[in-house]
């Protein structure tokens, strides 16, 4: 495996872009400490606040998403991610200043969703410009070797996000995370410019609107197909089920524990860097033990167990709120999020027809997004009615109901599928 990480490190356009997108991931890691340290400046005491900054990451994909891809197709990619990080540091390098103008948070808010709806492209386009970067036998490889210095990246930038938000102040990190951008975009500079790159090395494409309206209206096509494939398989049923249900524990754990962690404990921006940096290793860990398990183990059942895991540590929440408890609840969290993770895509990967892949994942990143919203809303309006101690133990109880239903299903599907129900 080392052999095959150096074969693509070899490669000078690969080297450039796995640069750019770890200092990107430290960049962004380091938007969302700017965007929490924001959430508690701007309504202290109020859980329903996290509810609202959850917006500001979670609106701009299902909105642009539909969008983005004909606009990639079309352009220079290596232009684009180019343009998207200097973009975005300009972006942020102006939030400070607009907060001096208007002496108001009010335009950071926005500043801060218009980076994220850039970061769609961004997003989007760093996997489209790799098949042009390394050859088809080094994909598997090289999306390893990314994904390692990636999630590296991420660990460090929550841990030290945190710190540097506390030391520096949020008005100076906002200097620093505009210069991981543009550092970021100098980097891919660096990447060979390439035919393959352009719109031209591709066949001539429709007019842009007519490009738009046909990409908007295959969105909503493929999102009825799976909608109407619940009913047919039960695969498909049980992973949206499932996707929901840890979409759902993600919101409740942004609005809940994010304030558990910074206000009620008084660990501020840092505690959270602190702890989702555990969370990070817990998934690292997660996927390191599911993939050495016996391959036996029914996927579902991996799933309905972390369901399981998860609820009994929010039942113990109440009883047990203090920094050591928090510290095994972001670990285990973190293994048990990278199970059902790993078990939900390798169930749609081999109990789903290849002809409907794309549509699938493509649909599951749309519940993912609308399912963090409401959740997170939800969740916020019941606090303001709810005590947190109360919240947590409702929260608990549900999600053991749910693994209940869950495990249900999984039986259910267990059992032979009538005939005709695979697509």
């Amino acid at each position: 495996m080392l052999a095959r990480f150096k074969s693509v490190l070899a490669n000078r356009s690969f080297r450039y872009l796995v640069s750019s997108s770890t200092v990107t991931t430290l960049g962004d890691r380091l938007t969302h400490m700017l965007l929490i340290t924001l959430i508690a400046l701007s309504q202290p005491g109020k859980i329903l606040a996290y509810s609202e900054g959850a917006l500001v990451f979670a609106l701009p994909p299902i909105l642009f998403s539909p969008i983005v891809g004909v606009l990639i197709d079309r352009w220079d990619k290596r232009r684009i991610l180019t343009g998207v990080h200097i973009a975005q540091g300009a972006l942020l390098a102006m939030a400070p200043l607009l907060i001096l103008v208007t002496r108001s948070l009010l335009p950071v808010w926005f500043i801060i969703f218009l980076f994220f709806v850039v970061d769609v492209f961004n997003n989007t386009t760093s996997p489209a410009i790799l098949p042009a970067i390394v050859g088809p036998p080094e994909i598997v490889a090289a999306n390893s070797t990314a994904s390692v210095f990636n999630r590296f990246a991420a660990i460090i930038g929550m841990v030290a996000g945190g710190f540097v938000v506390k030391s520096l102040g949020w008005k100076l990190s906002f200097g620093l995370n505009a210069a991981t951008h543009v550092i970021a975009a100098f980097l891919v500079l660096g990447i060979a410019p390439s035919r393959l790159f352009r719109p031209g090395a591709a066949a001539p494409q429709p007019e842009l609107p007519a490009a738009l309206r046909r990409s908007l209206r295959s969105f909503l096509e493929q999102l009825r197909e799976v909608i109407r494939l619940l009913g047919r398989n039960r695969a498909v049923a049980f992973v949206i089920f499932s996707i929901v249900v840890s979409m759902a524990i993600s919101g409740i754990a942004y609005s809940v524990l994010l304030f558990l962690i910074q206000q009620v404990l008084k660990l501020g921006t840092s505690g959270v860097g602190i702890y989702t940096g555990i969370l990070a290793a817990g998934m690292v860990l997660g996927a390191l033990s599911l993939g050495a398990a016996d391959e036996r183990v029914p996927k579902t059942l991996v799933i309905v167990f972390g369901i399981a895991v998860i609820g009994v540590l929010f039942l113990a929440g109440p009883w047990l709120m203090n920094r050591w408890f928090l510290g095994i609840v972001a670990l285990l969290s973190g293994v048990t999020f990278s199970w059902i993770g790993i078990a939900q895509t390798s169930i749609l990967q081999t109990r789903v027809g290849l002809e409907i892949q794309g549509r699938i994942f493509a649909t599951r990143e749309f519940f993912s997004n609308v399912t963090l919203i409401l959740t997170t809303f939800g969740i916020g309006l019941i606090s303001l009615v709810t005590a947190l101690k109360s919240l947590l133990l409702v929260v608990g109880a549900a999600l053991l109901i749910v693994a209940g239903f869950g495990l249900w299903l999984a039986r259910r599907l267990e059992q032979p599928e009538a005939e005709g129900a695979r697509p």
